[in-house]
């Protein structure tokens, strides 16, 4: 073996190995396991986020190797939006639909997405996933298509798709309709205004809107009063009515009012509640001119501790305000003011043809020299609607859409039951049908579904798959000549002439929501289907939970009759090392092809294990990197120790176990034991998705039990067969650890195959390709051999123990001295003196009691250890050091004898951990016995 492992020079030639030899094509195996990749947006590069589908091939790897037909299905998405704005922006295009064709626009655009889907493949490869590349899909490709079109008629046959007017989120800057889990929010500091509506007063932070007839809406039992307010020194007077709320509490009514004369006086005219208000109607200035309005009296809409008590709505504009319109049927409030491109609209009068903020300003303006502002907040806070792709202020519109209804009623075709879309995504996890890992996302998931309103699916985008509809104008002669629309849904195009196409494109996450059975080219029916669908896990990031997992939920119910898969594990956020959420603007982000080419991958992937929990964010640094690279290269080093001793087997025996063990000495019996252990704690992690946990015992064990212990006591054993132990040791590691880091591990199996007279490697049960290959071999189960390890880590212990007293002596590190050990377990120390003599560099070792002369003492396990001072010890940093030792022992001792004087301690407390004090107390006695005779 080179004497330095260089990732760069052979990571890409191993995984062009591992192509060549199909180890990605799942074996033949009855077994399967199955992970359908997140498909990356192929609208740029990879960023450190998407290194965390290190967790997935994690898996994959894992399960290949314990003899399942494993399947990892590669793919990207056309990514709508973002794909289209970059696109557009790319070819310098501000106005879409005066600059481009449709067709010369998709023809750019998929010239773009094939150079950019080449460079994202590139980097899932250096990444090293194993996927099987010949099954990769595209959510944009024909196969992909046919399912989107099919599940779009099956709904719509169904009645669960419609076309409706529905307030919709539109995205002035998208100049599309975005779901509702697509706004993401912002804060925002604006003017809230306070405007004369007749007697009443109206709050708003968009006073452009209060430009068109409104009902003025009320409290049905809020309690109002009249009041007559006097300007102080001039005597002119005005009438309000107000909440009884705000009259009483003055200091709220100077900052509602703040406009008004501060030394005026308010007088109570007259009390009454909001239903006694409820049918006034009057007319009244706005900036627009005079308006009508009509009280109405509403138990839901007023929060009587807020501003006046009253409040105009604008149906076409609110969330909150369509659905009172709707609950009410007040059907003379839809009343448009802003139009799709975020202009004001010919209701706004003089505002008219404003944008959005300009007429806020100007309205504002306008109103304050009519007089109609009586109060205002110059510093109100709110949040507001941002579009996630343009960054835009998103307005809620009432537009004619596509939706799906999730609360309406139909019969399940494959159990014939009645049921609802929104239904079947609350089963999933409360019938225990899909796992969520860790479970604390399943409050996060049933806040959503339980709240979830119908989807709006269309698009007003090019980029994407064109809604199946077509429409056609026919003439009903009956109704004389009256023209009619004829709607056509359906896979294919329809027969015929004079059939046009709907002009929008599906949202994304409709074509994404199909991606676990279309992978497997459904409607089609396909041995790949059958054998792979529903997947095992889907693994992806907490805060798409929403967005994507509970929609394919939602899709592969309705259309496969199953939940396309068994668990969902989510991982984390990726962040910089001090926890900040990484970003281009903030200068903390980090390139993954960047690292592997200065770290190599296999660094990369354990850094992004190590110290992470399920859910949880992982902060990732070049420290942190750096650190999983040594390792890498400590596993380099240790194996081609191993690999330098030779190669052979090892006898294991052919009697009873018991007759085998009594061959092996305690250091081989206790690798035997610490490895099958290890493999069990290993197992039970993946198992329960708890991989940082099970990096961490590799790790451990990797560095500490076998470098460090194994290795060394090893080398004073000097014995044919614990180098034989060592190596059989080094193959299980190698294979433990390669799910983790599979490209080191792999070339060091190759150096082990090179290996002359090397034995046969043992391939995967399922009959996987792939020569001796690492990726490939068969998994480390516990082995039969039953061995115990307490008499080596006595031997640990002690040696252990003996280096300590050594540094603390301040001795030589070089130097070889002479120990007296005794206690009740000499018989195992005496089997091992070369071994602890060689950890700890004595030059002599007696298993005698300490003689009576100067010397550092101690104890570890009930073995006394006695290290005469003459020719290694400084007498006086002796006598410090005892005396430190001392008062630390004595002080440890008050506080066990208190604890075990306490009736309430030793009643209470587990019997065996009462025992282990009293233990601990013996010790300790003696310990400071020994140490009051030296300090002495």
């Amino acid at each position: 073996m080179d004497k330095a492992y260089q990732p760069q020079q052979s990571e890409d030639d191993i995984y062009h190995k591992w192509e060549q030899a199909g180890a990605f094509v799942p074996s033949d195996a009855k077994k399967t396991f199955t992970i359908a990749i997140p498909p990356p947006n192929v609208t740029g590069t990879l960023h450190a986020g998407h290194a965390m589908y290190v967790v997935q091939d994690i898996m994959i790897r894992w399960h290949r190797m314990m003899g399942e037909a494993s399947l990892y299905v590669p793919g990207t998405d056309h990514a709508a939006i973002a794909t289209e704005s970059v696109v557009l922006k790319n070819l310098g295009i501000k106005d879409r639909n005066k600059e481009i064709r449709r067709e010369d626009f998709m023809k750019e655009a998929e010239k773009w997405t094939k150079k950019t889907h080449d460079r994202i493949i590139h980097q899932l490869k250096k990444i090293g996933l194993s996927c099987d590349w010949s099954r990769e899909a595209y959510t944009f490709d024909e196969p992909r298509n046919k399912a989107v079109n099919t599940i779009f008629k099956m709904l719509y046959d169904k009645g669960l798709i419609y076309r409706g007017n529905r307030m919709i989120n539109w995205s002035i800057g998208a100049q599309s309709v975005l779901a509702d889990d697509e706004v993401e929010w912002g804060e925002k500091t604006e003017p809230f205004y306070y405007i004369r509506c007749g007697e009443f007063i109206i709050g708003t932070v968009r006073p452009e809107t209060k430009c068109a007839n409104s009902p003025v809406m009320v409290s049905e039992t809020g309690e109002y009063v009249r009041v007559k307010f006097m300007e102080h020194g001039t005597g002119n007077t005005e009438y309000f009515i107000l909440s009884k709320f705000l009259f009483e509490n003055e200091e709220q009514r100077k900052k509602v009012l703040n406009l008004l004369d501060p030394n005026g006086t308010f007088e109570l005219i007259d009390t009454f509640t909001g239903k006694e208000l409820e049918g006034q109607e009057f007319e009244y200035e706005t900036y627009a001119g005079k308006r009508k309005f009509t009280v109405l009296a509403d138990e839901k809409v007023i929060d009587m501790e807020k501003g006046a008590g009253t409040m105009t709505i604008s149906s076409c504009h609110s969330a909150d305000d369509y659905d009172l319109a709707q609950r009410r049927k007040l059907d003379d409030t839809w009343i448009q003011k802003i139009d799709f491109e975020g202009k004001m609209t010919s209701i706004a009068g003089p505002c008219a043809g404003m944008s959005i903020i300009n007429a806020r300003k100007r309205a504002a303006e306008i109103m304050r020299e009519q007089g109609l502002l009586v109060g205002e907040d110059t510093s109100y806070v709110h949040r507001v609607p941002v579009c996630y792709r343009s960054h835009t202020v998103v307005e809620p519109m009432v537009s004619k859409q596509w939706f799906i209804a999730v609360e309406k009623e139909f019969t399940d075709d494959f159990s014939g039951e009645k049921t609802t879309l929104k239904s079947q995504m609350q089963e999933a996890v409360r019938g225990n049908h899909v796992e969520i890992v860790p479970n604390r996302f399943d409050k996060t998931y049933f806040h959503w579904i339980d709240n979830l309103r119908d989807w709006c699916i269309s698009r007003q985008i090019w980029w994407g798959h064109r809604i199946p509809v077509w429409y056609r104008q026919v003439k009903e002669q009956a109704a004389g000549n009256k023209e009619q629309e004829e709607i056509y849904v359906g896979v294919k195009p329809p027969e015929g002439k004079g059939w046009t196409q709907d002009e929008d494109t599906l949202d994304t996450w409709f074509s994404s929501a199909t991606w676990p059975f279309s992978i497997f080219n459904w409607p089609e029916k396909s041995a790949d289907f059958d054998r792979f669908y529903p997947t095992s896990v889907l693994e992806t990031g907490h805060d798409i939970l929403f967005f994507w997992v509970a929609r394919m939920i939602m899709f592969g119910k309705f259309a496969t009759g199953e939940y396309p898969f068994k668990t969902v594990y989510l991982h984390g956020l990726v962040q910089d090392e001090k926890g900040k959420k990484m970003s281009k603007s903030k200068g903390n982000g980090i390139d993954p092809l960047e690292i592997i080419e200065e770290f190599g991958t296999d660094a990369l992937r354990l850094s992004l294990i190590m110290g992470t929990t399920p859910g949880n964010n992982a902060n990732l640094g070049k420290e942190k990197i750096a650190g999983c690279r040594n390792f890498c290269n400590k596993l380099w080093n240790v194996s081609r120790f191993v690999l330098s001793q030779g190669t052979g087997n090892r006898e294991r025996g052919t009697g009873k176990p018991e007759e085998a063990e009594k061959k092996q000495t305690d250091l081989q019996k206790w690798l035997i034991s610490k490895t099958n252990i290890l493999i069990a704690d290993v197992n039970e992690d993946l198992k329960h998705y708890l991989f940082g946990a099970a990096a961490e015992k590799l790790w451990d064990f990797t560095w500490n039990e076998f470098a460090d212990w194994a290795l060394e006591a090893a080398k004073a054993e000097n014995n044919p067969q614990t180098n034989a132990l060592l190596q059989e040791t080094l193959k299980t590691l190698l294979k433990l650890w390669h799910p983790f880091i599979p490209f080191v591990t792999e070339k060091i199996w190759e150096e082990i195959s090179n290996t002359e007279n090397c034995p046969a490697l043992p391939l995967c049960k399922g009959g996987q390709k792939g020569g001796f290959m690492l990726i490939t071999s068969e998994y480390p189960t516990v082995s039969k051999e039953h061995t115990s390890c307490e008499s080596f880590e006595l031997v640990k212990h002690v040696a252990s123990k003996i280096r300590s007293m050594r540094k603390n002596a301040g001795v030589d590190p070089g130097k070889k001295i002479t120990a007296f050990v005794s206690g009740e377990n000499n018989d195992a120390l005496q089997k091992n003196e070369e071994i602890i003599k060689f950890l700890a560099r004595l030059e002599t070792l007696t298993f005698d009691t300490a003689p009576e002369e100067k010397g550092s003492t101690d104890t570890v396990s009930g073995i006394h250890i006695f290290l005469p001072s003459k020719g290694m010890i400084d007498p006086a940093a002796e006598k410090a050091r005892i005396k430190k030792e001392l008062e630390k022992s004595e002080k440890m001792l008050i506080g066990i004898k208190g604890k075990l004087s306490n009736e309430g301690y030793v009643q209470k407390a587990p019997p065996e951990l009462v025992e282990k004090t009293k233990q601990q107390m013996k010790e300790l006695e003696e310990k400071v016995e020994i140490l009051r005779k030296e300090a002495t």
